[in-house]
């Protein structure tokens, strides 16, 4: 483990981050802002499989994104209801619901 990969043992996310980085399973998506590499990174391992991109108005989620968190109030921080707490739902056993968090 290099020196900036240590600093994944402090924080949930960047953890998260550097499993998705070394392929181990985890629910996260990997986000580019290029559809051409996008492209590539979708089909480099297909095979002549089907492959899918996904895109979304980044504007108009940061804008009204945090909304959706109202419908689940047990994944906002306690000392801050306004704020999504990634670690509170990142390590459960059960299926979460669908919802995403894009973290610029």
């Amino acid at each position: 483990m290099d020196a900036g990969e240590e600093l994944s043992l402090h924080d949930d996310l960047v953890a998260l981050i550097v499993l998705r980085h070394y392929s181990v399973p985890t629910r996260l998506l990997d986000w580019i802002t290029s559809p051409h590499v996008a492209a590539y990174f979708a089909c480099q391992d297909a095979d002549g499989d089907d492959s899918e991109l996904w895109c979304f108005d980044r504007d108009r989620y940061a804008a009204e994104g945090a909304r959706q968190w109202e419908r689940w109030p047990e994944t906002l921080l306690p000392d801050d209801p306004t704020k999504f707490g990634f670690s509170r739902t990142a390590f459960l056993v059960e299926e979460p619901p669908d919802w995403f968090v894009c973290e610029f």
